[in-house]
C-alpha cells in the first residue's frame, strides 16, 4: 500500500510539474509609440549608460496610469534587480536597483504591450544590462534606470553561445528572449560584440 502510494505522489507531481510550469503564451502586442534612438553602436551603448552591471530580477509590477474614459495611457514593467557584478557605475554587488521596462501586461496577464523586440526579463534569470538612470528630479521615476536602447542594452547570460548564425530563427529569438517585433539579426550581430568586452560575464 504505501509503495502505491508513493507512486502516486509521484505521478501527481511530474503531472503538476508538466502542466504547471509550462510558460503562459502570450499575446505580443506593439506600442503605438516612437523608439528614441539614443545609441547606433556597441560603443555608443557603453559611453551612454550610466551602469554596467549583472543583475538577476526578483521582483515586477504592472504599472499602469489611465485616461478619465478607463483606456490606459501609460504603462510599464517595474523590476527589482539584485546587482552581483558592476562593469560601470556608483553601484556594489548586492544593491537592489529598479528598472523600468517599456512593456506592460493587460488582460490578466494574457496580453504583453511592448515596443519592437524588448520583451520584459524573466524572474532568476541573469542578465547583463546597460542602464540609463533617470533625474533625480521628484518624479514617479526619481532613482530609476533604464535599458539603454531597449533590448540592445538588456543581454540573457545562459545558453546561448551557439547562437551565430541566424537566419531570423524564431527558436533562437525564444532563446534570446526577443519579440516578434525586433531586428534578431542586428540583435544577435551586437550580443556578439557584447560578449567579445565582456568575455569573463558570458
Amino acid at each position: 500500500m504505501k509503495r502505491k502510494g508513493f507512486i502516486f505522489v509521484l505521478a501527481l507531481t511530474f503531472l503538476c510539474c508538466l502542466f504547471g510550469c509550462q510558460k503562459k503564451e502570450m499575446d505580443i502586442r506593439q506600442m503605438q509609440t516612437s523608439r528614441l534612438q539614443r545609441v547606433g553602436t556597441v560603443s555608443e551603448l557603453q559611453e551612454n549608460s550610466d551602469l554596467i552591471v549583472v543583475v538577476t530580477p526578483k521582483s515586477q509590477e504592472n504599472i499602469l496610469s489611465y485616461y478619465s474614459d478607463g483606456n490606459i495611457a501609460l504603462g510599464y514593467t517595474k523590476t527589482a534587480v539584485v546587482v552581483s557584478e558592476v562593469l560601470k557605475g556608483d553601484v556594489s554587488a548586492g544593491d537592489t536597483i529598479f528598472v523600468t521596462e517599456e512593456c506592460y501586461t493587460t488582460d490578466n496577464g494574457a496580453v504583453l504591450w511592448t515596443q519592437e523586440g524588448y520583451l520584459p526579463m524573466e524572474i532568476g534569470e541573469r542578465y547583463l544590462l546597460f542602464l540609463i538612470r533617470y533625474s533625480d528630479k521628484k518624479t514617479d521615476y526619481a532613482g530609476m534606470y533604464y535599458p539603454t536602447q531597449l533590448e540592445y542594452g538588456k543581454y540573457l547570460l545562459g545558453n546561448q553561445d551557439g547562437i551565430t548564425d541566424i537566419q531570423n530563427s524564431a527558436a533562437s529569438a525564444e532563446e534570446l528572449q526577443i519579440g516578434p517585433g525586433g531586428d534578431l539579426e542586428k540583435y544577435v550581430s551586437w550580443r556578439q560584440e557584447v560578449a567579445a568586452l565582456y568575455p569573463e560575464v558570458f
